[in-house]
């Protein structure tokens, strides 16, 4: 399951992708999907790619506490010392491997979906589900598109709005050329049509990828346990191909 998570419902989108043998569907996709469809879905779901950053940089959560207790001592906050306040040890890690420059889930607008998120993974931790921020074990892996978008080949580095339905779907093109044992149903229209839905694709197909050997990049060591607290963006390391693995779950 992957989901493009928006700050409400209508800016949500969510995928299905069902998985056997060497053939994969995609069985069903909302782009206003809101929190009881999210929770409805990843109780059944193996593995939920969410597209939003799953938690803030420790350095951000200790300046926040300090400033409420009068306690901060950077000055001047400048450009240097906000950085790692606005950015995460993923988010760094990314830039640092021109893989893109994730949104600041402090500085930016994500900020505000990234406290849907919070909520939504306090809701699945009471519904029994394990929720592990790092992706390494549990339901939930934290995902980014454009690092999938662009390990896989699938191309174009604007694709956003509705003046970029062709790029899109030329992305859909070529996700199909990569992975013709993927169909994509009656919902390949609306991944055409919808930045949103191909994102939610996307987050489904990163997800999938967590489940197969060696299918991410691995998290350095020394940061495994802030990544638990912060959150960790998963990023495809295999083929296209290899999600059709037997995912090392089975």
């Amino acid at each position: 399951m992957g989901v493009d998570l928006g700050a409400e419902a209508k800016r949500t989108a969510l995928a299905v992708v069902q998985w056997q043998g060497r053939e994969a569907w995609l069985t069903d996709v909302s782009t206003t999907a809101d929190d009881d469809l999210i929770l409805e879905v990843a109780a059944v779901a193996d593995k939920v790619g969410i597209d939003c950053p799953l938690g803030w940089s420790d350095d951000f959560i200790e300046f926040v506490n300090a400033h409420h207790t009068g306690r901060v001592d950077r000055t001047p906050v400048d450009a240097t010392a906000r950085l790692p306040l606005r950015y995460r040890a993923t988010d760094l890690d990314l830039i640092e491997r021109n893989l893109g420059r994730p949104l600041s889930g402090s500085s930016d607008l994500i900020g505000v979906c990234a406290m849907r998120a919070a909520g939504l993974l306090a809701a699945m931790m009471k519904a029994g589900m394990e929720i592990d921020r790092s992706g390494v074990s549990g339901r939930v892996a934290e995902t980014y598109p454009a690092a999938a978008v662009r390990h896989w080949g699938l191309g174009y580095a604007s694709y956003k709005g509705t003046a970029k339905t062709a790029a899109l779907g030329a992305m859909v093109d070529q996700l199909s050329h990569a992975l013709p044992q993927l169909d994509l149903g009656d919902h390949e229209e609306i991944c055409r049509d919808s930045d949103d839905a191909f994102d939610a694709l996307m987050c489904a197909l990163v997800a999938r990828a967590t489940t197969v050997y060696r299918g991410t990049t691995q998290i350095p060591s020394a940061l495994i346990q802030r990544a638990k607290r912060e959150g960790w963006i998963a990023v495809p390391s295999c083929h296209l191909f290899e999600l059709l693995a037997p995912p090392e779950f089975e």
